[in-house]
C-alpha cells in the first residue's frame, strides 16, 4: 500500500489536500520480499517456470531446482502470469483501495 496527498485545485488558487491509499499488485519477477508483501497488502502474482516440460509456480520451489537443472543441462524457460491473474489480483486490491499500481518487470 502506497499513501499519498493528491492536491484539488479550487477558486483563485487555493487548494485542498486529500490523503489517498493506493493498492499494489507486483509480478514475482520484481523481487518482493514475500513478508514484506504479506504485511504491506501487496498482491504478488506469479509467473512459471518450466523444467523439461515441467511448470513451476515462482516463489514456490527451491532456487536449487533451477541450479541443478542448469547443471544437468536441462531446458528452463518461462511464462508470464496471465491476464486473468493479474485481474484477480487488481480485484483484490480494489475491495481496499480506490486505486491500484501495478509494478512488472
Amino acid at each position: 500500500m502506497i499513501e499519498y496527498e493528491a492536491a484539488i485545485p479550487h477558486e483563485k488558487g487555493a487548494y485542498s489536500f486529500m490523503k489517498r491509499k493506493v493498492g499494489l499488485v507486483m509480478d514475482s519477477t520484481f523481487g518482493a520480499d514475500k513478508n514484506y508483501a504479506k504485511e504491506n497488502n501487496i498482491s504478488i502474482v506469479p509467473l512459471k517456470v518450466i523444467i523439461d516440460g515441467k511448470d513451476y509456480v515462482d516463489g514456490e520451489f527451491s532456487p536449487e531446482l533451477v541450479v541443478d537443472a542448469l547443471t544437468h543441462k536441462k531446458t528452463i524457460t518461462t511464462s508470464q502470469p496471465t491476464p486473468e491473474q493479474f485481474m484477480e489480483s487488481y480485484k483484490k486490491q480494489l475491495e481496499n483501495y480506490e486505486e491500484v499500481i501495478c509494478m512488472t518487470i
